[in-house]
């Protein structure tokens, strides 16, 4: 560590400024490629905080000599995949699949290769079987899901601009993407996103652009996130820190326009960095032997480090790195983790990322990027009361730099981790702080990375009158009292049946009560449900019920019950003083019916409501179900001990299948609006109504400041 001097103007002219009031994209996460039934990676992915896993399904098509069907239907095709996936592929995959939700982590379902009678002497995928294509698709999302592996996103092709797996022209690529989504939709994976069009450079060749140029309005909808892979540097190897954010700048305008709001998020579906020169040393590539290449340097880790600030500063929202470990089979040292047989040891790049991707917080937003500096890559994150600052010396000299923190009221240093010498150290103590400018001094090593966390706008305590959380109450506040002067946010009564927060687990929700006043848990009808939390699909709150339903066998329905809780004296809750049942779900299937049936404290049915007079319910996203109660009679409302929830099949072939997921079951009444409907602004007291009471709370704690110094 070298030894930093302070000059009594060092904090005159920041190198970067990080302003919170300037902010873009959000960080979803980061990721790696994992190979199915590689396990040895879970501590890996559990320390970096990854929330993605990009996994190729198989087999490998091209080693398939069965021909594909020809008939053009899905039985064929689920029969045709189910026949050579093979029984050792499905448990590789089982087991990556159960690692990955262990920990929470999505995954990317991806396929390298296809049947080699769809493609030409160039593999190009003939327009001919595209609709074949799809067809495959949809029977491996089928088969994964029967198989309890349903994937979040599915990656369709690997880097189809090139020839070495499957090369699909701009034009294909548009008419595929429709034809695989409409098959997704049709076969009930509307939930399933796909991820496209991932090219293997963003910009060799007008490759990225293209690829974006050449989707219609219907091929964009198609997707749920762009995707891209970054190895351009492949073609540079001795360039710069700055190469990817340059060779992004294509790409980034042909997304831009093609979604101008920028709904849709980006994911970097591979990278790592193709260069192997630095510095004027040049080493191997890592895919060119399983050891002594380039990855095994810290130049290299420092830039992956920066190719991932860099990516970040550009756009991206998930990054997925290649890859997690490397594989027996493959003859490469791209693997964060080396193999098996030299005992999964963590490489460089491993622990200089282990000092960026588990500090950024959750959700963080990108700050926005102000600065020009090519040989110290800098970027910055906030969320909340915290933003890290991350920076990345790939130069051979000791770099100082000052970086000035915008629009905040405090800032003290928490933590500070650099990758330097090989080894991960604790750099806490060496960031100087100015505490009246907000502004830190960092140096960095030769080869280096800095990751620096601050602690901002920390409160000591809670003001009411705090309206923007600046810890002091002031005249800013005042004009937020006087820009909502008299507004009001009174809503009706609400009054909660259920919400599922209250079960530890599933066998608490499924302790199923009596019908005694005391409430309980909830049962399924017959084997026809089957009832557990959920905790990735919510309407809100942390948990809902998944409610499972094959119609396939007697009774040929299937139903979720629970008892009610309510007052002694009585034998049941009275619905009359209400006017709406309001029950939310959110179907994965367009094949069920829902009818919600009101059954009495004796146990006796008093009233069915079906949902949208026996529509098949949408797929797809939550729906807040208001049942009508002024159109159902009193006496059917008086003393009501259970709601029941059928999914019904009326096809008349009784096989209908799928799951449905359950949330809030509330009961409103709309004309008596005495519950604060949501937050208003300005109202200190928490009355619903901005008022004079409001501008008494804020004089008494006038001009107090809670900042922590």
């Amino acid at each position: 560590m070298s030894l930093i001097i302070i000059t009594p103007n060092w904090a005159a002219v920041p190198d970067y400024i990080f302003d919170v009031s300037a902010t873009r994209q959000t960080v979803m996460g980061f990721g790696a490629q994992v190979w199915s039934g590689d396990t040895n990676v879970n501590a890996m992915l559990s320390n970096l905080n990854c929330k993605y896993v990009r996994m190729e399904i198989g087999p490998n098509w091209n080693e398939v000599t069965d021909p594909p069907p020809t008939d053009s239907s899905r039985a064929s095709f689920d029969a045709y995949f189910a026949d050579h996936i093979g029984a050792a592929r499905v448990n590789n995959l089982a087991a990556s699949w159960a690692m990955a939700d262990s920990l929470g982590i999505e995954i990317i379902a991806n396929q390298f290769h296809a049947p080699n009678a769809w493609l030409d002497g160039g593999n190009q995928l003939l327009s001919a079987y595209h609709q074949d294509f799809a067809l495959l698709w949809g029977a491996t999302a089928a088969f994964l899901d029967g198989h309890g592996m349903r994937p979040d996103y599915v990656d369709l092709l690997n880097e189809p601009e090139g020839h070495w797996n499957v090369y699909v022209p701009p034009a294909d690529y548009n008419t595929v993407v429709k034809l695989v989504r409409y098959e997704l939709d049709d076969r009930g994976f509307a939930d399933v996103g796909i991820v496209g069009p991932g090219l293997a450079y963003l910009d060799h060749d007008d490759g990225g652009q293209t690829w974006v140029n050449a989707l219609d309005q219907d091929g964009v909808a198609s997707l749920a996130a762009w995707s891209t892979h970054a190895w351009d540097e492949s073609f540079q190897p001795d360039c710069g820190p700055e190469f990817l954010e340059n060779r992004w700048i294509d790409f980034g305008n042909a997304i831009a326009n093609k979604d101008p709001e920028g709904f849709m998020p980006v994911f970097v579906t591979e990278y790592m960095t193709g260069a192997t020169t630095f510095n004027g040393i040049s080493y191997a590539s890592p895919g060119s032997a399983s050891s002594g290449t380039a990855s095994e340097t810290d130049a290299f880790a420092v830039r992956v480090f920066q190719n991932t600030l860099s990516l970040l500063n550009c756009g991206a929202n998930a990054l997925v790195l290649w890859e997690a470990a490397d594989q027996y089979w493959s003859g490469s040292s791209w693997g964060l983790l080396r193999s098996a047989a030299m005992g999964n040891t963590p490489r460089p790049a491993y622990y200089a990322l282990s000092c960026l991707l588990p500090v950024i917080p959750d959700n963080a937003q990108v700050i926005e990027k102000s600065w020009t500096d090519n040989e110290v890559i800098a970027g910055a994150f906030w969320e909340g009361n915290t933003l890290v600052a991350a920076f990345a010396n790939g130069t051979t000299g000791v770099k100082q730099r000052v970086a000035q923190l915008a629009n905040i009221n405090s800032a003290r240093v928490t933590q500070a981790w650099a990758y330097e010498g090989g080894s991960v150290v604790d750099r806490t103590s060496s960031v100087v702080m100015d505490q009246d400018l907000h502004q830190a001094l960092v140096s960095l090593e030769p080869d280096s990375t800095l990751t620096v966390v601050f602690s901002i706008n920390e409160c000591s305590e809670s003001l009411n009158a705090d309206l923007n959380g600046d810890c002091v109450v002031n005249l800013i506040d005042f004009s937020i009292v006087s820009s909502n002067w008299l507004q009001t946010n009174f809503g009706p009564l609400h009054v909660v049946l259920e919400d599922f927060e209250s079960y530890a687990d599933d066998e608490e929700l499924l302790d199923f009560g009596t019908n005694d006043g005391n409430g309980g848990g909830w049962s399924p009808g017959d084997s026809t449900a089957v009832l557990s939390l959920s905790t990735t699909e919510v309407y809100s709150g942390g948990q809902a019920m998944r409610y499972d339903y094959n119609n396939s066998a007697s009774p040929y329905f299937a139903k979720g019950m629970q008892w009610l809780a309510w007052s002694a004296g009585t034998n049941g809750v009275d619905f009359r003083p209400y006017d709406i049942l309001s029950i939310s779900f959110k179907c994965t299937d367009a094949s069920g019916y829902l009818q919600a049936t009101l059954v009495d404290g004796w146990g006796i049915n008093k009233a069915a409501i079906l949902y949208n007079n026996m529509a098949v319910l949408p797929e797809g996203e939550w729906v807040e179900w208001q049942i009508d109660l002024t159109a159902i009679p009193d006496s059917a409302k008086w003393m009501v001990g259970r709601v029941d929830l059928f999914m019904l099949d009326t096809s008349g072939t009784y096989g209908n299948f799928g799951t449905v997921y359950f949330d809030d079951i509330v009961l409103v009444d709309s004309s008596s609006l005495t519950e604060c409907d949501g937050f208003q602004p300005g109202d200190v007291t928490g009355d619903c109504e901005v008022n004079v009471e409001d501008l008494s709370e804020m004089a008494i704690s006038w001009l107090e400041c809670a900042l922590i110094e």
